[in-house]
């Protein structure tokens, strides 16, 4: 290691916890490149380093990695290089030093100049603004010394420090003046860090707790976290003042509320935090993601038609392939799916819904296939709101190069932010969204702002699944507007005819479940019920058909899963997932911990972030692991995987999951647990139908009589939301 004393010049890249920077070392007048974790290292000031000896070499440029800084002692002879650098203006030399010299005799000149501005600035032999410029640069540097280490004691977030200097520089006064009076704004836009964390800063500097900025800042807080705990649009003002006034944050006089909110709720609508239309309390997220979503759809674009003859010898000829593909031997397309291609090569939006086994991704290879014979040169991509309903569809119509969503747009994990937008749209086609059903309003905005030319925009799903756990329930919405051409797939293809499970789902979902029928099983059914009222018989029957060896040919990932709806408490998925891995899995002997579980060769985990290879809700298995260095080998969708320390904390144990989890996703054998004593409303319908459609071959029902017969006729709770209304407004608009 060597030991450098010199000053950041420039960062030439900087990130959350990295940065580059070329830094000058006052011993050798040299400036060198450095990285590391030095984000907090402030621009001009002086510092002491330890770098690695030998550089890296990356893209022919040689650069040292920085292992540690601190502010050094500065000794005379220290400070005396520091004048004479740049930074000076070059406005320091010999003469000037050795007036200095000759007006202090201190062993720490630096301090003493700091101590008192008059007997410097009254140095008779050096003009005014030189002794000025010098003095405001020193005295700069050592407000900023003062102020960062004011956030370091406190605790207070440095990232706010770092975006500060980085957006206005050197400019002391302009960054205490923001952390006086726009601190919120700023961390608004920039998205720096939560709103906690910059109420603590704003508190430390300012004796203002009732500010109105605050307060509006703290109302919108509210208002998102009213919306995302109901996955509404909007909500109202008597709901928004009454989280506000039970959160007890504020201590405003009774005679001084009422005026105080109305300030801040005008603060909060001129600063487009929130918007108010018809007494609807929106964030400006949420209002103009609607408006984009209902503008894009209702553009009036001229459409490429064919005759019908044209299109019945297109479709025969698709038929004829569709049949080699997938050695059906008189396969051919049912009359709703010979609709939906008809409507489809007619119109530019199409939305496309049906049940489990209605052919839906067998059709979205014959939409592709039609799209190719109608334009022979075009493009067209497939994506899903995760990375296994991706894969799914690929297992059966291996040309799709289907992809989730997040990867389609490009998004980067580092800006939070997608690289394809209206500005830099996608350059397709034909664009295809399976799982539509999944996709929240703010992810659709973007993706539909991204669709560029395209020719076709095809939105695939089952109206009666989940809707998606963010904001918004844009696929329900857009069919309720009867002004997006929808076709409803209606025959069952998938399963056999004698499928309990289709039978089932079929019930559930036409609202006319009966206990009877669903007990008329056979010895060979596919579908096995277990109704029993105790919460350790529950646990007991799952260990009982959780096959885990290979004779049930149950024992690859996608082939099983145990699926609970909730994530805590006796039958969440928390214990079930620790219960298994204490049964079934033996390899005890060399692990690593992470996310409060312990994880060990052959665990079945799930990835919980959209990044590199990897997508939020991916399920794979973990191969090896080396305690040393804090690595594992997984298996993700049939890919190896190294996960590293910093992967981790983004892994769970995924022998049990969450139906939203499982949402995209099949398995031969699917193990329902619905908990006995649970006698809530978030366990409906929807729920229950979209986790027994996730089974294809086997499924087995653990729960009380009871609480399945409540869960199915449960209705689920309506969102608040204004989509299909806004959709025929600019319909009526544009027509």
């Amino acid at each position: 290691m060597e030991s450098l004393i010199g000053y950041i010049k420039k960062f030439t890249h900087r990130d959350k916890n990295w940065a580059v920077a070329e830094f000058f070392n006052l011993d050798d007048n040299k400036t060198i490149k450095i990285s590391g974790n030095i984000n907090s290292m402030l621009v001009e000031n002086l510092y002491r380093i330890q770098i690695n000896e030998k550089p890296k070499a990356i893209s022919n440029i040689d650069i040292y990695e920085c292992k540690y800084f601190q502010l050094p002692t500065i000794n005379n002879e220290t400070f005396f290089k520091y004048l004479r650098t740049l930074i000076f203006n070059k406005v320091v030399d010999d003469d000037l030093i050795n007036i200095l010299k000759s007006h202090y005799n201190s062993n720490d000149i630096l301090k003493e100049i700091l101590s008192d501005k008059d007997k410097f600035l009254d140095i008779k032999q050096v003009r005014k603004p030189i002794l000025n410029n010098i003095f405001n640069k020193l005295n700069n540097t050592n407000n900023f010394i003062a102020l960062q280490s004011e956030f370091f004691v406190n605790d207070l977030d440095l990232a706010v420090f770092n975006k500060l200097i980085e957006l206005y520089g050197n400019s002391f006064d302009q960054i205490i003046k923001t952390i006086q009076n726009s601190l919120y704004d700023v961390n608004f836009k920039y998205q720096i860090t939560s709103l906690e964390s910059i109420d603590e800063i704003f508190l430390h500097f300012n004796n203002d707790a009732n500010n109105v900025a605050r307060i509006a800042y703290y109302l919108h807080y509210y208002c998102d976290q009213i919306l995302n705990e109901k996955s509404s649009t909007y909500t109202n003002l008597e709901n928004l003042k009454k989280r506000f006034d039970d959160e007890e944050k504020f201590f405003i006089p009774v005679e001084q509320n009422e005026q105080v909110i109305n300030e801040a709720i005008n603060y909060a609508i001129s600063h487009k935090l929130l918007i108010i239309a018809k007494d609807k309390v929106y964030t400006t997220q949420t209002y103009n993601d609607e408006w984009t979503i209902a503008w894009s759809l209702s553009k009036k674009e001229k459409v490429e038609k064919i005759n019908y003859f044209k299109f019945k010898r297109y479709i025969k000829q698709i038929q004829n392939e569709v049949r080699k593909e997938t050695k059906i031997k008189n396969f051919k397309y049912d009359k709703s799916q010979i609709n939906a291609l008809k409507k489809f090569i007619n119109n530019k939006f199409l939305v496309i819904t049906g049940g489990p086994g209605t052919g839906k991704t067998t059709l979205i290879k014959g939409l592709v296939k039609l799209f190719k014979k109608v334009y022979p040169k075009e493009s067209f991509r497939i994506a899903t709101p995760t990375g296994r309903a991706a894969a799914r569809i690929k297992e059966s119509f291996e040309e799709s190069n289907a992809t989730t969503i997040h990867k389609l747009l490009r998004y980067d994990v580092t800006t939070d932010k997608f690289i394809k937008d209206k500005n830099n749209p996608l350059d397709d086609d034909l664009l295809i969204i399976d799982e539509t059903s999944m996709v929240d309003n703010n992810l659709f905005s973007h993706f539909i702002s991204a669709i560029g030319k395209a020719k076709k925009v095809v939105f695939v799903g089952d109206i009666e699944q989940l809707p998606s756990i963010g904001i918004g329930n844009a696929f329900e919405d857009i069919i309720k507007s009867e002004k997006i051409t929808t076709v409803e797939l209606k025959s069952t293809h998938r399963q056999k005819e004698q499928s309990k499970i289709v039978e089932l789902a079929y019930m559930i979902r036409n609202n006319n479940f009966s206990f009877a029928k669903l007990q008329e099983t056979t010895e060979n059914s596919d579908l096995k019920t277990i109704f029993v009222d105790d919460q350790d018989q529950c646990l007991d029957e799952i260990l009982n058909n959780y096959h885990f060896e290979n004779n049930n040919g149950f024992d690859i990932p996608y082939k099983i899963q145990i699926i609970s709806p909730f994530n805590e408490g006796k039958l969440g998925i928390k214990e079930i997932n620790q219960m298994v891995q204490d049964k079934l899995n033996p390899n005890k002997n060399q692990g690593l911990q992470a996310n409060g579980y312990n994880f060990y060769k052959e665990d079945k985990i799930m990835y919980l972030k959209n990044e590199n290879d990897l997508s939020n809700g991916d399920i794979g298995v973990i191969h090896s692991i080396n305690k040393s260095d804090n690595k594992m080998n997984a298996n993700f969708n049939k890919k190896p995987i190294l996960l590293n320390s910093a992967n981790l904390n983004n892994l769970t144990l995924c022998y049990a999951c969450t139906v939203h989890k499982t949402q995209g996703s099949e398995f031969q054998k699917v193990i329902l647990v619905l908990d006995p004593k649970n006698n809530g409303s978030f366990v409906n319908k929807k729920l229950v139908y979209t986790a027994i459609t996730r089974a294809k071959k086997e499924l087995v029902i653990i729960a009380s009589k009871q609480s399945f017969n409540r869960s199915v006729n449960q209705k689920p709770t309506q969102r608040d939301t204004t989509l299909t209304e806004r959709i025929r407004q600019m319909y009526k608009k544009r027509r």
